[in-house]
């Protein structure tokens, strides 16, 4: 009996911990493909942490204390967390899986545009520090180059308020990313 008492008092010195680790994106399991996608790691019990990208031709580095994972095409990104404990000892915490996505479209601000006048065109990008930047356009068949919509294009349609336009754009990505030229399809509203 006595020596059960010296045990259980003896219990409350030792600390018991597992080690564990985390990733975590502010886009949840999705990285953009050409974006630098900040990646932060947690581990427990470690006195550096590393992490190693596989798939989509990803590509790893590390500023201020921050992942950045940029995946050169879409599919998936396995990321492994690794940490160094003090005796010098790797562990490994687990491979994540991320899915690899092209930037989101990005959202055209004013969609009315007044025939007499014309408009400039703006985009707004979901993605932090990504701009867009018009490269140029076509709407009605008539081509025009950068993010001015001139009322000497929009003339040329007839007088009927509210028509609708499909405005396909071509559109480059920039900051923070590698330059992606794409095009997407909008609709403008004439006034």
């Amino acid at each position: 009996m006595k020596n059960l008492l010296i045990i259980i008092l003896l219990l409350p010195l030792y600390s018991f911990s597992q080690k564990s680790g985390s990733l975590f994106s502010e886009y949840g399991r999705a990285l953009y493909v050409g974006y630098n996608n900040e990646i932060s790691a947690s581990a427990s019990g470690v006195v550096k942490t590393s992490i190693t990208a596989r798939g989509a031709g990803a590509v790893v580095t590390q500023e201020n204390g921050l992942y950045k994972v940029k995946p050169l095409i879409p599919g998936s990104v396995n990321i492994t967390l690794i940490g160094t404990d003090p005796a010098g000892n790797s562990i490994n915490f687990g491979v994540w899986r991320f899915s690899s996505e092209l930037l989101p479209r990005p959202a055209l601000s004013n969609i009315h545009f007044k025939r007499d006048i014309g408009g400039i065109i703006d985009l707004h990008s979901f993605i932090d520090n990504v701009n867009y930047e018009i490269v140029g356009g076509k709407v009605g068949g008539i081509e025009f180059k950068g993010n001015a919509l001139t009322s000497e294009i929009l003339k040329n349609f007839d007088d009927e308020s509210g028509k609708e336009l499909d405005l396909p754009l071509r559109v480059t990505a920039k900051n923070n990313c590698d330059k992606l030229e794409r095009e997407y399809l909008y609709v403008i509203v004439l006034h």
